[in-house]
């Protein structure tokens, strides 16, 4: 199985920053806590199949802004939120049992954020797990999001994958080599959680974030399909935004 090694998540591109519950055994939602996380988951191999259950216990966090999720009872988080000039940034990353970031929390309560870049290559991509997100995330126009795996082939053959919340563009065979995983809260403000803020061609760029990359799109799709892979799937499933 391919193993999951230690990967800092977030290459955030937000101007002015340096930077429910899964199917089967209901998460233990009685060691919820609040304010600083704590313990309390184109082509395609299967889009429309939901992620299996994990028969170990769970555990529901609860962050700052009153958003939550639920994760395996071995799995810890890291708080690295911090204040910019427009406000609060709430940024915390989802550890696995091994200690690997695997995931990532980032909700931009100031509004100060910005995405910027682009390029109009079209690699390769392909979708390999897809379903509707109840998460809370709020349209710009008249996106839908999932909770979703895909893969970007990368100019030396190898393909790198995301896991997340994603928007429904980004999952489009016409996407461009540069993807936002980002959605919005009630207020148009921007928030996350997946792998990375972006993806694409060239992306991860850190030799550290190996663990994302597979020597092609049938490994990609085994990774997605093994307990590691379900078991992240899972825990994005269950992100719930505050109302």
């Amino acid at each position: 199985m391919h193993r999951l090694r230690h990967v800092p998540l977030l290459a955030l591109a937000v101007a002015g920053l340096v930077g429910c519950a899964p199917a089967g055994d209901a998460p233990d939602a009685s060691a919820s806590s609040s304010a600083t996380p704590s313990a309390t988951p184109s082509e395609s191999a299967s889009p429309t199949l939901a992620p299996e259950p994990s028969a170990e216990p769970w555990q529901t966090v609860t962050v700052e802004d009153g958003t939550t999720w639920s994760m395996p009872a071995d799995w810890t988080t890291l708080d690295e939120s911090s204040e910019n000039e427009g406000g609060r940034v709430v940024d915390v990353r989802v550890l696995d049992a091994d200690g690997t970031p695997v995931l990532a929390y980032f909700h931009d309560l100031g509004g100060l954020g910005g995405i910027g870049g682009g390029c109009t290559e079209t690699p390769a991509m392909s979708v390999l797990a897809q379903t509707p997100s109840a998460a809370g995330f709020q349209p710009m126009a008249d996106e839908a999001f999932f909770d979703a795996a895909y893969a970007v082939e990368q100019a030396d053959g190898s393909v790198a994958l995301t896991i997340g919340v994603i928007p429904d563009a980004m999952l489009e065979a016409e996407a461009t080599c540069l993807l936002y995983n980002i959605g919005y809260d009630a207020d148009l403000r921007t928030v996350l959680f997946a792998t990375a803020f972006s993806s694409g061609l060239g992306l991860p760029t850190d030799a550290s974030q190996d663990w994302s990359r597979f020597g092609s799109f049938d490994e990609a799709s085994s990774f997605v399909a093994s307990a590691a892979g379900q078991t992240m799937l899972q825990v994005v499933a269950s992100l719930r935004l505050a109302s």
